[in-house]
């Protein structure tokens, strides 16, 4: 023998009571265990969401910047283009307008010296029937002019 004393036997097992606090107690160390490390993780999930967030948010910012811009510029041509298009249609109304106005003018001295014309000839023919009516007492129509119609 080796020694002195014989081997002692293994202790006897712990009570069934005993067991399941002990399994309860492992379990609710492994599940603490278990919980700070998805705290943690989630942590370092949640710092580099915050990161990226930062990181987009200064960078949509400057899209956002980009992009007012791009619209503003965009925007001012349109209004120009727009001016221009109305500067444009007002001119073509104005030489319209002016167009017509010389047209009515045209028309109307055309209309004056015909209806010129046509008092000229009728002062003409009482005229000539009053030196026929004086020099006769009957009239003869047969001295008046026969005029075609005024067409306008």
């Amino acid at each position: 023998m080796n020694g002195l004393l014989p081997p002692l036997p293994p202790p006897p097992p712990p009570p069934l009571s005993q067991r399941i606090r002990a399994a309860a107690d492992v379990e609710k160390e492994r599940f603490a265990a278990s919980a700070a490390f998805e705290k943690q993780r989630s942590d370092v999930i949640v710092a580099a969401e915050r990161d990226r967030a930062a990181t987009a948010v200064a960078s949509s910012a400057a899209n956002v910047d980009c992009v007012r811009a791009a619209a503003a510029l965009e925007a001012e041509q349109r209004f120009d283009l727009e001016r221009h298009r109305i500067t444009a249609e007002r001119e073509r109304a104005i030489a319209e307008k002016q167009a017509l106005e010389a047209a009515k003018t045209a028309e109307l001295q055309r209309l004056q010296a015909e209806c010129g014309e046509e008092r000229a000839r009728r002062l003409e023919a009482e005229k000539q029937l009053q030196i026929v009516s004086q020099t006769s007492s009957t009239f003869s129509p047969s001295l008046l002019p026969i005029h075609p119609p005024i067409t306008i």
